[in-house]
């Protein structure tokens, strides 16, 4: 099972927080990149779709910010079709 693969899965799991360097290597691989910082809030972009923001507290992004993420991905669809 691939790395990203692993990750998808973890994150789907819901866990009540997950390492930002785990989120920012999902977005990435996605085709999501950095686009402006201010503070401890990430924007991220992809071509013309509207952003998506990641906040994160210490090294952690807590659950409300990657429930955004599963849906704006289709995270859900994404795993079940690279099974």
């Amino acid at each position: 099972m691939s790395k990203i693969r692993k990750l998808v899965r973890k994150m789907l799991h819901k866990p009540s927080e997950m390492r930002f360097n785990e989120v920012k290597l999902i977005l990435n691989k996605f085709g999501w990149r950095k686009f402006k910082v201010k503070g401890d809030h990430f924007n991220y972009k992809k071509g013309q779709e509207f952003l998506i923001v990641v906040a994160k507290k210490g090294r952690k992004v807590k659950r409300t910010y990657l429930r955004r993420i599963i849906e704006r991905l289709n995270l859900k669809e994404w795993y079940e079709s690279h099974r």
